[in-house]
C-alpha cells in the first residue's frame, strides 16, 4: 500500500470517529435540539444556501473542507533561462574591443616613430643652420675686429680661409647626399670620404660615416659598411647612433651571422628606445 493511500484511510477514519462523537452529543442534548430548533426557526436563524444548519454546515466543512495531500496540486518551479548566449555576446563584445584596443595602440606607436624621426630630422636642420649662425657671427666678429685694428694681409687672408672652410662643407655634403639618393653609390662614398678627409666638424663627420656606411650596404659590401657604422658610435654625439646601430644588425644579419645580428638588433631596442627602427628591430630580432 502507498504512502499516499495510507494517509487517505487515515483521514477517513479520523472524520468517521469524529461525526459519531458528534452525533451521540446531539442525542445526549435531546429535547433541547428540538427548542433550540423550534427558537432558531421562531427568530430567523441563518441557514446557507442549501438549507443547512450552522452546525450541520461546520460538520461539514470539518469533514470535507480538508483534501488530503495527494489532491493537492504539485507546485511547479520554473526553469531557470539560461544565459549561456548572453555571456557569448558579452565575451565577443570584449574581444572586439581588445582588438580595437590593439589596433589604436599600433597606430600610436606608428605615430610616435614618425614624431621621432621628424624630430631627427628637425635636430640635423637645426644643427645645420646653427653651424651656419655661427660661422657668420665668427665672420661678423672678424669683420668688426679688423675694422678696429688694422690687419696685416696674412691675418685677412686667415679669417677669409676661415670662413670658406667653415661654410663649404655644408654645400659640399648636400652635394654628396644628393648623389646618394641618385643611387650612385660609389660616387657619394668618395664625396663623402673626401670631406672627413678635408676635417670636417663634427657634427658632419658621424653623418658623413652614416652615408658612407649606407652606400657600401647598398653595394652589397656588408663588411666595409658596418666598419662605417661602428665609426658613427664613437663619437660623444650623434643623432645618427640610433640608425647606425639598426643598419650594423643588418649587416650581421646579411652576413649570415645571426648571433651578432640578434645582439646589434637586442641592442637598438634597449640602447635607442626612442629611434624610429624599434619596431623593426624587434621585428626582425624576433625572426631569427
Amino acid at each position: 500500500m502507498s504512502l499516499s493511500t495510507s494517509r487517505q484511510h487515515l483521514y477517513v477514519v479520523r472524520n468517521t470517529v469524529f461525526a459519531f462523537m458528534v452525533l451521540a452529543l446531539i442525542a445526549l442534548t435531546g429535547c433541547g435540539e428540538s427548542e433550540e430548533a423550534t427558537q432558531a426557526q421562531g427568530s430567523g436563524e441563518a441557514t446557507d444556501s442549501s438549507g443547512a444548519k450552522p452546525y450541520d454546515q461546520a460538520l461539514t466543512n470539518f469533514v470535507g473542507g480538508q483534501q488530503p495531500d495527494s489532491a493537492q496540486k504539485p507546485v511547479t518551479i520554473p526553469a531557470q533561462t539560461s544565459t549561456t548566449d548572453d555571456i557569448q555576446r558579452q565575451m565577443d563584445a570584449l574581444k572586439t574591443d581588445n582588438t580595437d584596443l590593439r589596433q589604436k595602440n599600433l597606430k600610436l606607436e606608428d605615430d610616435v616613430q614618425k614624431l621621432t624621426a621628424r624630430l631627427n630630422d628637425s635636430e640635423a636642420k637645426y644643427a645645420a643652420e646653427k653651424q651656419r649662425a655661427d660661422s657668420l657671427d665668427d665672420l661678423a666678429r672678424a669683420s668688426m675686429v679688423a675694422a678696429a685694428q688694422p690687419a696685416t694681409e696674412t691675418m685677412k687672408t686667415e679669417s677669409m680661409e676661415t670662413a670658406i672652410r667653415t661654410e663649404i662643407p655644408m654645400a659640399e655634403y648636400e652635394d654628396a647626399l644628393g648623389t646618394f639618393k641618385s643611387k650612385r653609390y660609389n660616387d657619394a662614398a668618395e664625396a663623402f670620404q673626401k670631406m672627413l678627409d678635408n676635417k670636417v666638424p663634427d657634427e658632419i663627420a658621424d653623418n658623413c660615416h652614416y652615408w658612407i656606411g649606407e652606400s657600401k650596404f647598398a653595394s652589397k659590401k656588408y663588411r666595409e659598411a658596418s666598419q662605417e657604422f661602428e665609426e658613427v658610435l664613437k663619437f660623444r654625439r650623434s643623432e645618427k647612433k640610433g640608425d647606425a646601430q639598426f643598419m650594423i644588425a643588418q649587416c650581421y644579419e646579411r652576413m649570415g651571422n645571426k648571433v651578432k645580428a640578434k645582439e646589434a638588433f637586442e641592442r637598438v631596442v634597449k640602447d635607442y628606445p626612442m629611434s624610429a627602427n624599434v619596431k623593426k628591430a624587434k621585428e626582425r630580432w624576433a625572426r631569427l
